[in-house]
């Protein structure tokens, strides 16, 4: 049993919501609370099993797609199509890479940049072929050696000893055990007036669905934040700004699966996907109906109700 919330500290224990099985195929069950100060919503893992290493290492298992990306991002670079480069992440990303370039491109190229949870590497190897001074790092050893051999010796298991102007990371707060402590150590890598730019899992996503989890499921992300969660997790020395983004495919997508009376996220899902699910003719003549009643919905997007987007709280944290 949970006795407090290792967000706000809240007198009152977390509500147990479910043990979570996500996957059809691994015997791994989470048991999900949610907090009835902060409203964090979050999944507790098994301390003693390295899942991170799991996630990197198993064919066909969540970070396959970043290898994926990562030789695509790297056959890109190597021919210097940097434009498209960064259409092709902008395609695999969307809002996403969208909002984090937009708030790099106004920096100066001078600026000393560290992302947290690089995996493989393909944003930090983007952002230095356009100029910038960034390094990676990432709690993978199997995801670091790639990016090294790669990418090059830009990459670490942990950071050094130094001062960034800023430090990114995408979707990582929700993966990590302790956000508060993460937050914490990597804000004190900081230059004095240096920011800190990130998305977050939003709990309001699966809440107006009526559902428990977003689509990715522990052991990879095990918390969900709403606006106010970064509030309790930081004190008077910094100025925290959270925007809501909107991306119209999800939005569509969740009123696509209401009418078909599906769930959006679908668990169990399968965690050894096999290639065999995705290549045949069915599932393709299946995606091109799919992304033309996805391009007819767009019409009439103004009249649909505006669900939350998945990872849409964009944060920005400054040193005062």
């Amino acid at each position: 049993m949970i006795q407090h919330c290792k967000i706000c500290d809240a007198p009152e224990a977390p509500k147990f919501l479910s043990n979570f099985r996500p996957y059809s195929d691994v015997d791994w069950t989470f048991p999900v609370y949610e907090c009835h100060q902060c409203g964090v919503r979050f999944a507790l893992r098994d301390p003693l099993v390295n899942y991170h290493e799991i996630l990197h290492s198993t064919a066909g298992g969540g970070y396959e797609s970043h290898y994926r990306i990562a030789e695509r991002v790297k056959h890109y670079l190597a021919h210097g199509a940097l434009n498209k480069c960064e259409q092709y992440l902008l395609m695999k990303a969307g809002y996403k890479y969208s909002e984090l370039t937009k708030f790099i491109k106004t920096k100066s190229k001078v600026v000393s940049i560290l992302e947290v949870g690089c995996s493989t590497g393909f944003v930090t190897a983007f952002l230095r072929s356009i100029g910038y001074g960034i390094e990676g790092i990432d709690i993978s050893e199997s995801a670091i050696n790639y990016a090294k051999s790669t990418f090059g010796p830009f990459y670490c298991l942990q950071p050094k000893k130094k001062q960034y102007d800023i430090v990114i990371h995408l979707g990582l707060i929700g993966c990590v055990d302790d956000p508060k402590e993460f937050l914490t150590g990597y804000l004190d890598l900081l230059k004095p007036n240096g920011e800190m730019f990130f998305n977050a899992p939003n709990v309001e996503s699966p809440k107006q669905l009526g559902e428990l989890w977003v689509s990715t499921p522990p052991p990879d992300l095990i918390y969900l934040f709403n606006e106010k969660s970064f509030q309790y997790m930081l004190n008077n020395s910094f100025d925290v700004s959270c925007v809501k983004v909107s991306a119209k495919g999800e939005v569509i997508w969740k009123h696509v699966k209401k009418i078909m009376n599906k769930d959006y996220n679908g668990y169990p899902k399968i965690f050894r996907q096999n290639q065999q699910v995705y290549d045949g003719k069915r599932i393709l003549i299946k995606r091109m109906f799919s992304r033309i009643a996805m391009v007819n919905a767009y019409a009439i997007y103004p009249f649909l109700k505006k669900y939350d987007n998945e990872y849409g709280i964009f944060v920005t944290i400054k040193r005062k």
